[in-house]
């Protein structure tokens, strides 16, 4: 089945876009610059404006391009199965600030749209793990009690959920958290941005920043102007400043969703649901939640690193699995969309928010939200505007964005960078003796191939034009892996993604473009 690849979330915003031009030439001098118009980036400004700072706002693309718009929706402090882990891997004052910055953070979305009137079809809801294997439900009655212990107000049940049959009769047991919420995050961006014009926010969209001067006042550097800015908040989903080292303590991980329409509305639920990894197939774990006042179905999940699609090799067979778990399940009328994003996590499994690096209390990022960014990411502007205003933050020293904890992320660090190794050698050697011929691609179709004695990334359009461009990824040069679903080249080390049609960078930390081949050349 064809479907039309685009965000539910930008394709219904009823909001009027505003645009904003391109920073060219000197720019202002300001108090901070964040560079990214995220959730991190967006709230972090906001929270900053309100108090007085002089700030301006540097995207790369349009706003809320990224990540913002290719989300689930969900705004919730409780992530999966995450707090009896944590609790046994830390400890309970870990733990507890782990809930309550999240707490904060969906608190702080609730209290954004209301003072400023946003618009973004916001409803409470409570949030559920569930499970359908008797296995698992122990597991499920510990998370339960360790989020509890954290602050939640979760509980264990085996009745209290309100999906719909056949897919009720399988459930064995679930946590179900309330005072959670869902809504459209795009939309809630484009109010975030439209708040920050009237607290006279420098907006620049469509100015890559390319480097950031390591002292205050630091030069934000894009390619065709500049800003002072006594504070810099790299808000890049991963920093494009590689001086920071997490590229090497974090991973991608992408996820898929798809939007349906009902038959039979009456099968719509009120909650927010994620399964456990393994209790439809092996594709992943599922999340569903309703949207467009209870109209519209949402379902996604289907995780794996990037550029390492499993259990199939086809990006592709991940929508198509959504589907065929829709169509089991539910009476659908008509798959409206479907769109992808990815996620970064950590080496400890807990978010890096605060300064940069060692040796500089000026420069600040938030990274590593595992798919769970919109409320860590209101609690990551909590923690960085306290920073910066000088305020005392208790979470801040947990979350630090330098710590490295040897005695709790040691295996992590080590799982992470064998990723890399492998990816980085095994890549080139799996590329030498098995790349694709390039006359062998089709039209839609592309890979890493061999064009004479050359190794290229190569793309044939819908028109049969081929495209070729250079194997390796521009930041630190892995190989990359074609991306059949969204037809794109993935760095399979640290995520950063090119568009197969002009080698154009569709997301970091890469800030150059592919380089073109032409055929003359090779």
């Amino acid at each position: 089945m064809k479907l039309l690849r685009e965000s539910f979330w930008k394709k219904s915003c009823k909001a009027k876009i505003p645009n904003y031009p391109r920073l060219v030439g000197k720019g202002p001098s300001v108090d901070v610059c964040v560079v990214g118009s995220g959730m991190t980036g967006l709230q972090s400004a906001l929270k900053l404006a309100e108090a007085g700072k002089k700030v301006a706002l540097v995207e790369a693309d349009g706003i809320c391009q990224g990540v913002t718009c290719h989300t689930t929706g969900k705004v919730s402090s409780f992530h999966h199965y995450c707090y009896a882990n944590m609790e046994s891997k830390f400890n309970k004052t870990i733990t507890k600030h782990y809930a309550e910055m999240n707490e904060a953070g969906v608190n702080l979305v609730r209290d954004f749209i209301k003072r400023y009137n946003i618009e973004c079809d916001w409803q409470d809801r409570p949030n559920y793990t569930f499970t359908t294997s008797e296995d698992e439900v122990e597991m499920l009655k510990n998370e339960a009690e360790a989020a509890i212990r954290a602050g939640l107000q979760a509980k264990f049940t085996t009745t209290d959920t309100d999906l719909p049959y056949p897919l009720r009769g399988t459930v064995k047991g679930a946590v179900k958290v309330e005072n959670q919420g869902q809504f459209n995050a795009y939309s809630y961006g484009i109010g975030l941005v439209k708040a920050l014009e009237k607290q006279g926010v420098h907006i620049y969209e469509n100015s890559r920043v390319v480097d950031v001067g390591y002292t205050a006042p630091h030069t934000v550097q894009t390619e065709e102007g500049n800003i002072e800015a006594e504070n810099v908040i790299v808000a890049t989903h991963l920093p494009i400043l590689d001086r920071s080292m997490h590229f090497g303590v974090t991973t991608p991980k992408r996820s898929y969703c798809i939007a349906v329409t009902l038959k039979d509305e009456s099968k719509m639920f009120k909650g927010m649901y994620i399964s456990m990894e393994k209790d439809f197939d092996d594709f992943g774990s599922k999340s569903l939640r309703s949207a467009d006042n209870d109209r519209v179905l949402i379902i996604a999940g289907n995780g794996h690193p990037v550029g390492e699609s499993k259990p199939t090799k086809s990006e592709e067979d991940h929508y198509q699995n959504l589907v065929q778990f829709a169509m089991d399940n539910f009476p659908v009328k008509d798959i409206i969309c479907s769109w992808s994003s990815h996620d970064y996590y950590t080496a400890d499994n807990l978010p890096y928010i605060g300064y940069l690096h060692h040796g500089t209390s000026t420069l600040f990022t938030a990274t590593g939200f595992k798919k769970w960014g919109l409320s860590t990411s209101a609690g990551s502007a909590i923690i960085i505007s306290d920073l910066i205003l000088g305020k005392d933050n208790e979470w801040a020293k947990t979350f630090d964005a330098r710590r490295w904890d040897l005695t709790k992320s040691t295996l992590g660090m080590v799982q992470f960078n064998l990723h890399v190794t492998k990816n980085f050698i095994g890549d080139r050697i799996k590329d030498a003796v098995a790349a694709e011929d390039i006359e062998n691609l089709t039209n839609g179709k592309g890979g890493i191939c061999k064009y004479g004695l050359e190794t290229v990334a190569a793309y044939k359009d819908d028109n049969g034009t081929l495209r070729i461009f250079s194997p390796t990824c521009t930041h630190l040069g892995c190989r990359l892996a074609f991306n059949e679903a969204e037809k794109s080249f993935d760095c399979t080390c640290h995520g950063s993604r090119f568009s197969a049609m002009d080698g154009a960078v569709l997301h970091g930390p890469a800030i150059k473009d592919l380089p073109i081949i032409e055929r003359s050349k090779l």
